[in-house]
Order: structure tokens, then sequence, then C-alpha cells
């Protein structure tokens, strides 16, 4: 059971960061492309702005995840201990609304 759990956080951090990183130029078929605008409001969105938001977005990311997984994992070791109170449920309840959360974020693009 502890492997299953670490091997779908795994597998659900591979997909979402990349899904991440890989829509985050994408254009939605029925948008039009803005122009590009740089941190201060200003057209000219250079190479390095660009980077840093991925950057700044793939860091969000992998902190997203490791909340979650820290989540699951304490609720792993409770429900290891036959604990299944009202505290394990809101572990459990708060890791699946974070997880939401990123899913809903990754399908805005």
């Amino acid at each position: 059971m502890r492997h299953f759990a670490r091997g779908t956080v795994l597998a659900f951090g591979l997909f979402a960061s990349g899904s991440l990183l890989a829509d985050i130029d994408k254009p939605k078929s029925d948008e039009k492309p803005e122009p590009e605008m740089g941190g201060d409001g200003k057209k000219g969105f250079t190479q390095k702005d660009h980077e840093a938001l991925h950057r700044k977005l793939s860091d969000e990311a992998q902190d997203n995840l490791k909340k979650i997984a820290e989540l699951m994992e304490k609720a792993r070791g409770k429900l290891a201990q036959n604990d299944t109170g009202a505290a394990t449920q809101k572990e459990q309840q708060e890791a699946v609304k974070q997880i939401q959360e990123l899913i809903d974020k990754v399908g805005k693009g």
C-alpha cells in the first residue's frame, strides 16, 4: 500500500509538472494570442522574463506536490496505526482538495 501511494503521487507529480510546463505557451484554439508584456506591464516580454516565469511556475508546482505528498504520507501513517478519526479524514480531504486545485490549474492551461 505504501508503494502504491508513493507511486501514485510520483506519477501525478510527473504528469502535472510536465503538463504545466508543456501547456504554458500553448494558446487555446478559440483565443487570440495577446501581445506579450513584461513584468512592468509594458510590451517587450524578454526571453529572460519568460524563463523566469517558467521557473516560478515549475517551482510552485513542485512545492504543491511536496505539500500534497506530505499530507498523504501523514494520513498514511495514521491509517497504518488504524487511526481513522476526524483528524485523519481532514488530512485526506485537504490532500484531495489540493490535488483538485492543481488539476483545475493545469486544465486552465
